[in-house]
């Protein structure tokens, strides 16, 4: 019988594919975002670490519930980001830089309409927002919307750097919203300024990182020429739809809890699932690059005629080796992480932050599958994440005897999108390739 070749078991055998992995550009852009990331998130966290300190429990409870209202008022941004990132990449397989300067101009147009009217209608009904948070500072709510405007703006402009693959701008960009935020931010609110304070923080912070950007996108595409955005207008509506409904499911899947918790549970208990939250989201945050680099990677492998499916193999072996070792620490040191975050007047978060972790880690597993499915134009997870989505919300109204009762029903339903999503993950990409593309021009 003829066995096989020795060096297939051998170290070598493990060491000449990983070095090609190490060469590769997943790795190469995977690294990149990592590092910019990470130190987004550092400053991420120096905020949180001071802030939460400052405003104390309730008032942190506040805070959060702020944020995950702007998370879900920002869902435009957010399924355009996709179809940012998709169509930029496909221009680039087909080095159409004047297409690629068209969309920045469609992005200024489209969402400085759409910030307008965000503010507006913020405005308009903070009065609302306020009573149904239990917010006192009716202020504070008009400042989410500012920063709203400006957040609706940031991320897709950022997304036509992320779909031509320039990583280096993107990642400076990231930082600079991050660093704002974390300078402005904290400096206000410890000069007393409270949670007004911490809002116009994330406002400046993602204004600059609006300026830069823009500046980035003019230097890189000035010289391109000028064509009308050629854009399939039926492709466009179906996916921008199908996109729209992935976006404001996978957001509601992330934020709803912590605002359903802040309507049914006393204040403290708000604030001490806001720690947890936070923890748990700082898993996501850490492997957020990893659906940021597979889904233009994938996109530009599929109009280039090129198998798509080893980018998402790659992200999602580093995805499980990260997360694996964060939920290691959150299950050895659950005191010390929420402790480390948010102070010693959260300690009693501190049995929430493993299993909340584990709902994050699973609803990054999610993204990163929805996100390749994107990419490659097939949304066969769309109902059924819906279902689970609604399902999860009614359960969450239905028993919240306890703020464990929460997170077990996070854990299920993140669980179970999950495994749907990975139907026919294997299945061809129906983006018509690069070759066939100039064929039939």
């Amino acid at each position: 019988m003829r066995s096989e070749p020795a060096g297939d078991r051998s170290l070598a055998g493990w060491v000449i594919p990983l070095g090609r992995f190490m060469r590769g550009d997943f790795a190469r852009y995977g690294l990149l975002t990592f590092a910019s990331t990470t130190a987004s998130n550092v400053l991420s966290y120096a905020f949180h670490f001071f802030v939460s300190r400052r405003l104390g429990v309730d008032n942190y409870g506040e805070l959060s519930a702020l944020f995950a209202t702007t998370v879900i008022a920002s869902v435009p941004a957010t399924f355009l980001v996709i179809i940012v990132v998709k169509y930029a990449a496909e221009f680039r397989a087909l080095g159409d830089d004047a297409r690629i300067r068209a969309l920045i101009g469609w992005i200024t147009v489209v969402m400085g309409a759409f910030a307008v009217a965000a503010l507006l209608l913020v405005c308009a009904a903070s009065g609302a927002i306020a009573g149904f948070l239990h917010i006192g500072d009716r202020l504070a709510v008009v400042l989410a919307g500012f920063f709203i405007a400006f957040f609706l703006l940031s991320p897709v402009l950022r997304a036509v750097l992320q779909g031509v693959e320039d990583f280096v701008g993107f990642s400076i960009s990231i930082c600079i919203e991050a660093g704002g935020k974390a300078v402005v931010g904290v400096a206000l609110v410890y000069l007393g300024f409270g949670i007004r304070g911490a809002l116009i923080g994330w406002i400046v912070g993602v204004a600059l990182a609006v300026a830069y950007t823009y500046f980035e996108l003019w230097r890189r595409y000035r010289h391109a020429g000028k064509l009308p955005l050629y854009i399939d207008v039926r492709r466009l509506m179906i996916t921008s739809a199908r996109v729209g409904a992935t976006t404001l499911l996978m957001t509601s899947l992330v934020s709803t809890d912590v605002l359903m918790v802040k309507h049914y549970f006393p204040a403290s208990s708000a604030g001490l699932y806001s720690a947890a939250s936070l923890a748990g989201k700082m898993l996501l945050y850490l492997v957020g690059f990893v659906p940021t680099v597979v889904l233009p990677m994938a996109s530009n492998r599929a109009a280039s005629g090129l198998r798509p499916l080893p980018v998402f193999l790659q992200g999602t072996a580093v995805l499980v080796l990260l997360a694996g070792a964060g939920l290691t620490l959150y299950a050895t040191f659950p005191a010390g992480v929420v402790g480390a975050l948010a102070g010693k007047a959260f300690l009693r978060a501190a049995p929430l932050v493993l299993p909340y972790g584990t709902a994050m880690v699973l609803i990054a597993l999610l993204n990163a599958t929805v996100n390749y499915k994107m990419a490659i134009h097939r949304f066969d997870y769309v109902v059924p994440l819906a279902i689970i989505t609604v399902g999860e919300i009614a359960a969450i109204g239905a028993w919240h005897g306890s703020l464990q009762d929460v997170i077990r029903i996070l854990i299920v339903g993140n669980g179970g999108a999950f495994v749907i999503a990975l139907y026919r993950i294997g299945a061809p990409s129906r983006i018509v390739p690069k070759a066939v593309k100039e064929a039939v021009a």
